[in-house]
C-alpha cells in the first residue's frame, strides 16, 4: 500500500491519502481523458475487438515507463474479466508469444533481448485494477511493476 499527496506538510495533513491496493474500487467510472490528465502520453488506442467486456484500451508512457489501461464499465468487470485477462499476460508466466490471448497490442506487451523474438519475456511485471481501469504497468517483476503503477494511478483525480 502507498499513500500519495503533493503540497505542504500542514496541507498534506489536512487532505486524505489515497490509498492504492493491488484492487481499489472507486465511485468514479474513469476515462481515457483521465488518463491523459493524469500525464499518460503518447497515448494509442487499441480496438477492444477479442478482449471480453471491456470499453476501451490505450498503450501510453508516463516518466519513460510503459502503460496498458483497459476500462471497463465498472470495478465488478475490471476485478474479474479484466484481471482474468491481465493475469494472462503479466508476470514470469506471461503468454507474450505466439497464441497470445488478445492480439491487439501484443508486440508492447513483450520486451526481447537480442534478435527479433529472441528471449522475450512481459514487459508488465504486474496489473492493478482502480475503479474500472485495469492497469499493466512496465516492471522486471511484481513490486516494481506495482510502483510504476500506483505512480499513474496517484495522479488520476479523486471520486
Amino acid at each position: 500500500m502507498i499513500g500519495c499527496a503533493s503540497g505542504s506538510p500542514a496541507e498534506e495533513q489536512a487532505q486524505p491519502q489515497k490509498i492504492i491496493q493491488k484492487f481499489t474500487p472507486s465511485a468514479r467510472v474513469y476515462t481515457a481523458d483521465d488518463l491523459r490528465a493524469a500525464g499518460l502520453s503518447g497515448n494509442r488506442d487499441y480496438s477492444v475487438a477479442g478482449l471480453p467486456f471491456a470499453t476501451s484500451a490505450h498503450h501510453g508512457f508516463l516518466n519513460q515507463k510503459e502503460y496498458e489501461a483497459r476500462l471497463y464499465v465498472s470495478h465488478a468487470d475490471a476485478a474479474t474479466r479484466g484481471a482474468e485477462a491481465a493475469l494472462l499476460v503479466t508476470g514470469p508466466k506471461a503468454v507474450v508469444t505466439g497464441q497470445v490471448p488478445w492480439d491487439e497490442g501484443a508486440t508492447d506487451r513483450r520486451k526481447c533481448v537480442g534478435a527479433i523474438n529472441a528471449n522475450c519475456g512481459a514487459r508488465y511485471g504486474d496489473f492493478l485494477v482502480y475503479g474500472n481501469i485495469v492497469l499493466l504497468c512496465e516492471g522486471r517483476d511484481s513490486e516494481t511493476s506495482l510502483q510504476t503503477c500506483r505512480e499513474l494511478v496517484s495522479r488520476l483525480p479523486v471520486p
